[in-house]
């Protein structure tokens, strides 16, 4: 799981990076995190507790990229990637 973030935040660098060598007026990098954590505790079972973490339940946590690019003459090019994401 480590690696797959790693991995995804160095290839959002590497797109932010070149979209910005070409002459991006506006890059932003969002996201949006929902989680919690849960503590069951088994008294009287004889077992450990657990504790994990879970999604919040308030929304879905994602993240994304927004782009706007000045065309010139009054134009823009925007582009939105958005991409949800789980708490495990």
């Amino acid at each position: 799981m480590q690696k797959k973030i790693v991995a995804a935040l160095a290839l959002c660098g590497a797109g932010v990076a070149m979209a910005q060598s070409a002459g991006t007026s506006k890059v932003e990098l969002w996201g949006i995190v929902d989680a919690a954590v849960r503590h069951t505790n088994n008294e009287g079972a004889g077992k450990d507790g657990l504790t994990r973490m879970i999604g919040g339940g308030m929304s879905q946590s994602r993240w994304g990229i927004n782009v706007e690019e000045d065309l010139g003459g009054g134009s823009k090019a925007l582009v939105v990637l958005e991409k949800p994401s789980q708490c495990r």
